[in-house]
Parts: structure tokens; C-alpha cells; sequence
């Protein structure tokens, strides 16, 4: 199996499955948040200048390479799957050089298959194996004794999977793996849990990974810590003929390289969670996919609100008190408000509906967060509006974050006296 690291840096030869184009060199390379192909050509009728000028006067095509582009190297292959134009030198007449950067690449494919749509798809989320408890990887360490050297076991093996199902069949695999490094001589065992979908049919990747950014996105509200999402593999069915005219599928899962993870490593090993494994169980996982899916709206800016890089405290209260805005009016209708009531009600009459039920699971009151919020939010939402204090930003900010995370706790089910103790901790 060939590899394709972060600092990576390969030359081979393209390949476009354009019949009517040569096969071309290149050489592509891997950052930490890129994967890019270099290309240079002299002549301008060149078809890979196309890729990036359009120069056809009948033509109204933008310019653009294919969506997917096999590399051929010395230790293997990789496709391209997501091209787009990134950036070109050069001009008409003379010698130029054009980037095209890839959403995935995936490992050892030599057909001619379009992974823009696959059958299955593997996660990993940082931090989840920790939250569910399990292991992988065991290890024993036996001291020197008797002249004989300290000796280290280390035993892994795949566990049960814990099966979520749902429509893409989501299952969360303990396994393990070992990652070698030529550099400095070393290997890595890393222990870990995989978000695993798969299909009988071809889905787009959002698909799949909707349900892995569930999981993400309740790791990252129960702690509220950065989360990553990694893909990690892909499978694609094949159609193969049998005997007596019956069709087949079968395939492999093939090793993904994405450009960046979504997301980021918290630097806290072990945060503590407001939702923890066993308040849910399997069933309580599958509940809050439906959640996630029914309050989109509501939870998308808040998790927004954690995955910026350093956002400025306007932007983090702007995005939360948006997604409180939303969730009071989906809250709305689901009491029985019609669309127009539930739109007309005012931003601090759905936050006083989204935190009635909420005041044991709460360490302030709620009835003040309610009015504080609102002036706070409109100060920064209207220029005409006065400004709010710093502080009672920030102050505003964290206690709307605290009100979310125990309505997403509450509504799963954890007893509000168990919330407001894990949010005093």
C-alpha cells in the first residue's frame, strides 16, 4: 500500500481518462491543509492549459479541470477526487505552470472509478474512543529482573462494534493501527474508534459523513472542546457478471488522505462531558442524529461558534444567540405555533421558551440570562443600538452556551439535577 503524508512531496504521471489527452508529468504534494497538484506546459494548445484559460472566443465553458484525476507514482496510485482550479502562472504564448487542489486523495485505485459518489465511508473523531470507554490496544510492562530486560507487551485487537444504524447503517469499530515512520525510525500505535457507513447504493460523501459530524458535533457540545473529523477510508462497489447472467458487487475500502481534518485536536486529553456514553447507550446516539438533523438550523452556528479560529466575542455571541434564534422558533412550532406567530415572536420571548424546563439544570437565573441576552445580541446585531459592555458580552456569551448544552443534555434524556452538577464542576 502506497502512502501519501502530511510533507509529501511525489512526481509521476497524470492521468485524465480522456483518451484524447497524453499522459503528462506533475509532481503532487500534501501540507497540512492542502493537497496540491503542480503542472507545467509550453505549448499553449497544451489540453491541460485548458484546464485553466479558457482561450476559445464560441466557447462560454469556465475553465476547469476534472473533477477526478489519477497520479501515478513509483510506489502506487492516487486519485484525485474533488479537483478544482487553484492557481495558474503564465500566459497564452509562452511556458506555464498550473495548480489544481484536490478535497481527497485516495490510495491505490487503478480504475477508472467515480469516487465523487461511494458506497461507504470511515470517520475517525478525536476523543471518541475516551468517551465511550473502550480499547483497543492493552499493554503490559514487565521490569528488568534477574538480568533480564524490561520487557513491553502490547496486545490489540479489533472490539465489538456498537451498532447505531439509521439510514447509513452507522456503526462506531474500536480498532487500531500502526503507523510507521522511515524518518526517525519510529512507530506510532495508535487506539482508536471508526465511524464506519455503508450503502448497498451510491451516495454523495455528505451523505455518510452527515452522520460522523452527529458524532463529532455531540462530543463537541457535551465538552465544549474542539473536536476533529477525519475521513479515513472509502468503499466503492463494483458491478461484476456472474454465471448464468446474475450481477454481483464487490470492492474494497481504499485508504482517504483528505486535504485538512474538520476541526481540531483540544489539547485536553480527557475533557468532561456534560453527555456522557452511559446516559445514552446506542439508542440515545441514534436519538440525537435525529436531533442534529431536526435542529439543524439551531445547532449549525453554535458549532460554527467553536470551530472558527480565534472569532472575536461579537462573532462567538452573534453566532450563538443566532442558533438560540432559530431554535426558539423551531421550538414554536413544535408547540403547535403556526409559521406566522412562531416567526413575529420576538428574540427574547423564544429564549424565554427555550429556557422554561431549564431552571433546576442552570447554575444562574434564567429570567435574567433571557433579558441580558437579548440586549446583548441586539447591541451587536443593530448599529443603531447602544453598545454593550464588554464583560456583559462575554457574560452573555457563556451562559447562552451553558442553556444550549443543557437543553441538547435535557432533551436526551440526562435528569436535570445531573446536569446542573456537571455544570457546576
Amino acid at each position: 500500500m502506497s502512502e501519501f503524508n502530511v510533507g509529501a512531496k511525489l512526481l509521476g504521471h497524470l492521468i485524465d481518462f480522456d483518451e484524447s489527452t497524453p499522459e503528462t508529468q506533475g509532481t503532487l504534494e500534501r501540507s497540512d491543509d492542502a493537497i496540491l497538484l503542480n503542472l507545467t506546459w509550453t505549448d499553449p494548445r497544451s489540453p491541460y492549459a485548458r484546464w485553466f484559460w479558457n482561450y476559445s472566443q464560441d466557447s462560454t465553458e469556465d475553465a476547469a479541470p476534472p473533477s477526478r484525476l489519477l497520479f501515478r507514482h513509483g510506489q502506487g496510485t492516487i486519485l484525485l477526487v474533488g479537483c478544482t482550479m487553484s492557481s495558474a502562472q503564465g500566459g497564452a504564448w509562452g511556458p506555464s505552470t498550473g495548480i489544481v487542489s484536490a478535497e481527497y486523495a485516495i490510495l491505490d485505485v487503478v480504475q477508472d472509478l467515480d469516487y465523487s459518489q461511494v458506497n461507504g465511508l470511515k470517520s475517525v473523531v478525536h476523543g471518541l474512543r475516551a468517551w465511550l470507554g473502550v480499547k483497543s490496544v492493552r499493554s503490559t510492562i514487565k521490569p528488568p529482573a534477574d538480568g533480564a530486560p524490561l520487557t513491553a507487551t502490547f496486545v490489540a485487537v479489533e472490539g465489538e462494534p456498537i451498532v447505531i444504524g439509521g439510514a447509513s447503517n452507522l456503526r462506531l469499530v474500536p480498532t487500531w493501527r500502526a503507523v510507521p515512520n522511515s524518518a526517525d525510525d519510529t512507530t506510532t500505535l495508535f487506539d482508536e474508534v471508526v465511524c464506519e457507513s455503508s450503502s448497498a447504493d451510491l451516495h454523495d460523501w455528505s451523505y455518510f459523513l452527515s452522520d460522523h459530524r452527529a458524532i463529532r458535533d455531540l462530543l463537541l457540545l457535551s465538552s465544549w472542546t474542539m473536536q476533529e473529523l477525519t475521513p479515513r477510508a472509502a468503499l466503492r462497489l463494483e458491478l461484476e457478471p456472474r454465471e448464468y447472467g446474475s450481477i454481483s458487487q464487490s470492492g474494497s475500502w481504499r485508504k482517504v488522505e483528505p486535504a485538512s481534518a474538520e476541526g481540531a485536536r483540544d489539547v485536553r486529553a480527557f475533557p468532561r462531558h456534560l453527555v456522557e456514553f452511559a446516559d445514552l447507550g446506542p439508542d440515545g446516539i441514534s436519538e440525537w442524529i435525529d436531533i442534529r438533523t431536526q435542529f439543524s438550523r439551531a445547532i449549525d452556528p453554535i458549532v460554527s461558534s467553536k470551530l472558527f479560529q480565534h472569532p472575536t466575542i461579537d462573532v462567538n455571541l452573534f453566532l450563538v444567540a443566532m442558533g438560540l434564534e432559530a431554535l426558539g422558533y423551531l421550538l414554536a412550532l413544535e408547540a403547535g405555533h403556526d409559521e406566522k406567530s412562531a416567526n413575529s415572536m420576538r428574540f427574547s420571548q423564544r429564549l424565554t421558551l427555550l429556557a422554561d424546563g431549564l431552571g433546576a439544570a442552570l447554575p444562574f437565573d434564567v429570567d435574567d440570562w433571557a433579558s441580558g441576552t437579548s440586549e446583548a445580541y441586539n447591541s451587536v446585531k443593530h448599529a443603531n443600538r447602544a453598545p454593550v459592555d464588554i464583560g456583559q458580552l462575554v457574560l452573555r456569551w457563556n451562559q447562552s452556551v451553558a442553556v444550549f448544552r443543557a437543553w441538547t443534555a435535557l432533551r436526551l434524556g440526562v435528569p436535570a439535577e445531573v446536569i446542573a452538577r456537571r455544570l457546576e464542576v
